[in-house]
């Protein structure tokens, strides 16, 4: 059986236990009171979904809160056996499932008798170890001029932009997608620094974390001319892309994609997330202060930051003799 969506979505329309189908549809209520954003919540629903089909074709189609601890160790099993998920999907389904688990436990338990001394059965299983985390991708400045030289040299001034204005800003992708052409104008500079309007930073809720961003004008001023000199439309979003014929805000996995050439090219793993880590790195060696490279990154905790920032042992081990 290939858990695949449209097969998670035929089953869940006309085949799984109506039962199931009202208690989703009460958690879902439940995660929206809470206040979650609409990406948790559609992913809640899909893996929820796709639990749900597992039990339909596998476990006789059983009401939830029938479900037993062998129930679910079958249905974790087959995600790593004959799925073959990696431990972050697992354990991120793992989780779903556990909330729902919880919502019964801790919410309906004392309005529904189904429920009545339920316990999280989920919860008594381990998640599978994840795996080895890709090391991390530091950017030095020097590598950051030599990805811009290359890119010159081809005049993908879009490109440019993009590069700067991540390692500049340490803003994530999601973030970047945001920019507007009205961000970078001469009603937003002062001081030599331009500063966006609010954009939705990531963050708990349904509004995420709210924030501006500033940028050295003389960083990306070059690259934004250049850029929008290229522009024949009138679309304020600042990186665009045809597609269908029609042009529209490019998609989250577009930088992806930008950043699997800088890989070819430098010989380096590149991804959004690094230029994060890079500008953490470079500013802390040029001897800026921590607390300040938080508050550009927006960390709420000082050790937060501190994980983005490289340090090594032998650059310890080198202050002794100096």
């Amino acid at each position: 059986m290939a858990m695949h969506k449209y097969d998670a979505e035929a089953d869940w329309n006309n085949n799984v236990n109506i039962e199931n189908k009202k208690l989703v549809k009460e958690f879902m209520e439940y995660i929206s009171a809470t206040d979650r954003s609409p990406q948790t919540k559609s992913s809640y629903l899909h893996n929820l979904k796709l639990f749900f089909q597992f039990i339909y074709k596998e476990k006789d189609n059983k009401f939830f809160g029938e479900l037993k601890k062998r129930d679910f160790m079958s249905w974790l099993s087959y995600l790593v056996d004959t799925q073959r998920l990696s431990p972050s999907r697992v354990r991120q389904l793992r989780s779903t499932v556990s909330s729902l688990a919880n919502f019964c436990e801790n919410v309906l338990a004392d309005e529904d008798f189904r429920f009545e001394n339920y316990r999280n059965l989920v919860l008594k299983i381990p998640a599978p170890p994840l795996e080895q985390v890709r090391q991390k991708t530091f950017l030095s400045d020097e590598q950051i001029n030599q990805l811009l030289d290359w890119l010159e040299a081809q005049q993908a001034w879009k490109h440019c932009l993009y590069i700067v204005l991540s390692f500049g800003t340490g803003a994530r992708k999601g973030e970047v997608r945001q920019f507007k052409r009205s961000d970078f104008t001469e009603e937003t500079l002062q001081n030599g620094m331009y500063k966006t309007s609010v954009k939705r930073a990531k963050g708990h809720g349904r509004q995420g974390k709210q924030r501006s961003f500033l940028v050295q004008a003389e960083m990306i001023d070059k690259y934004l001319k250049l850029y929008l000199d290229t522009r024949t439309d009138d679309l304020d979003d600042l990186f665009v892309t045809k597609y269908n014929g029609k042009l529209s805000k490019v998609s989250i996995n577009t930088f992806n994609n930008w950043c699997n050439k800088y890989s070819e090219y430098l010989g380096v793993p590149v991804y959004p997330h690094c230029y994060r880590s890079s500008i953490a790195t470079v500013l802390k060696e040029r001897g800026k202060e921590v607390s300040k490279i938080q508050k550009m990154l927006g960390h709420k905790d000082l050790t937060t930051t501190m994980i983005y920032i490289r340090e090594t042992d032998e650059d310890d081990i080198a202050d002794l003799w100096n």
